[in-house]
């Protein structure tokens, strides 16, 4: 019985011993790791792009786009064309425009380039009026407060938007095809399927919408969001 205690304890004594000394070269192992992530992300921070656009910042680093702040606008916006696009404040990721589109917005962002996951938290006010008018053979007006436009990404998406759009919204189109014509005080278009999307946050409205399409195959779509 004496001699079975004392192998138990010795073998406890190794036990101990072995983790100990394995514990110890894991943790130099770890600090090495540590080290060297270190060093890689600052050597990543050189070719990170940021920009800054009054109070919004955009930051793109390890597939990813992060866009954080405030847009605002208080002027009014027209636009006029076959496509015509007008909006208050607008946020485009990996967005390429049309070469007959119209575009005019109070305070915009473009974000070129194809993004993994995008990851936007924004603060958006608009107070002027926006209109849109479009004409032509094919048609298409879209007026928005706010307008959020993302494309191509490939990873997540994720939207907290907290938008107040104080204006009247009005978009008109008219042609002999396909006309088409999109009023809403706060506007999301999220393109081409990415793996997860996620959208909260809050909408206010407090100016009348109205969608206006006249011709051919004629589609009107006016809404708060």
């Amino acid at each position: 019985m004496r001699y079975f205690s004392k192998m138990l304890f010795t073998a406890v004594l190794m036990t101990a011993f072995t983790f100990s000394t394995a514990t110890i070269a894991d943790g130099i192992g770890h600090s090495a790791r540590l080290e060297a992530s270190k060093s890689r992300m600052q050597e990543n921070m050189g070719t990170e792009n940021v920009l800054n656009n009054n109070q919004l910042t955009v930051h793109q680093a390890y597939g990813r786009t992060v866009i954080t702040g405030t847009m605002y606008n208080r002027e009014d916006i027209h636009a006029d064309g076959n496509v015509a696009t007008a909006a208050g404040t607008q946020l485009n990721v990996g967005v390429e425009r049309g070469q007959n589109e119209n575009n005019v917005t109070g305070d915009r962002v473009d974000v070129e380039g194809t993004p993994g996951s995008v990851y936007i938290r924004v603060n958006t006010v608009n107070r002027g009026n926006i209109s849109a008018e479009a004409s032509g053979f094919n048609a298409e007006a879209n007026a928005a407060g706010s307008q959020i436009n993302i494309k191509n990404a490939r990873g997540v998406v994720s939207i907290h938007a907290n938008t107040v759009s104080r204006g009247d919204i009005n978009a008109n189109a008219s042609g002999l095809s396909n006309v088409e014509a999109n009023a809403a005080a706060t506007q999301i278009n999220i393109e081409n399927n990415p793996s997860i999307i996620r959208v909260d946050g809050t909408f206010v409205n407090s100016g009348n919408i109205t969608a206006t399409a006249k011709g051919g195959a004629a589609a009107a779509l006016a809404g708060e969001e």
